[in-house]
C-alpha cells in the first residue's frame, strides 16, 4: 500500500517535470522562430551561442 502510494507520488512529480520541460521547449522554439526573422538578433544569438 505504502509503496504504491510512493510510486504514484513519484510518477506525479515526474509528469509535472515533463510537462514543464515540454512547455519550456515549446516557448524556446517559438522564441527562436521569432528571433530568426530579426537578422541582428539572430546574429547576436549565434555569436553568444558560439562564445558559450
Amino acid at each position: 500500500e505504502y509503496s504504491m502510494q510512493l510510486n504514484a507520488s513519484r510518477i506525479k512529480v515526474l509528469q509535472a517535470q515533463d510537462d514543464l520541460v515540454n512547455s519550456m521547449k515549446e516557448a524556446a522554439a517559438k522564441e527562436l522562430l521569432h528571433v530568426s526573422h530579426n537578422h541582428t538578433a539572430y546574429g547576436n544569438l549565434l555569436k553568444d551561442l558560439i562564445v558559450q
